[in-house]
């Protein structure tokens, strides 16, 4: 848990379903895309304290977008959309360490 501070910097924030990384669950999860290159995700949108955070620019992270996660099921990885969720919803953000996917609720949501 990592406690984010100063939400004037958020470039975009909003509800995504978010794939726990043990038991590969969605669940949903408040995300915030910070305009110095951060993602940190939340269990509701009133608290300060993040699940994670990644520093894209920092962690080298690379942003995998739907072609690329529907593939990494033929890499031995369990990513499949919830239940009546398209493959193109899908993204997926990896650091040297760990892969986080997440699940839109429509492609509107993308942008």
């Amino acid at each position: 848990m990592t406690s984010v501070s100063a939400p004037s910097n958020i470039a975009k924030s909003g509800w995504l379903l978010r794939q726990s990384s043990v038991l590969h669950r969605w669940k949903k999860s408040y995300v915030v895309f910070y305009t110095d290159g951060r993602l940190a995700y939340f269990d509701d949108e009133k608290t300060t304290v993040a699940e994670d955070v990644i520093d894209i620019p920092r962690d080298k992270a690379i942003i995998l977008g739907p072609e690329y996660v529907r593939n990494v099921k033929n890499n031995c990885k369990d990513v499949n959309p919830p239940t009546e969720k398209s493959h193109n919803l899908l993204f997926g953000v990896k650091t040297r360490g760990k892969s986080v996917y997440f699940c839109a609720e429509n492609e509107d949501e993308l942008t």
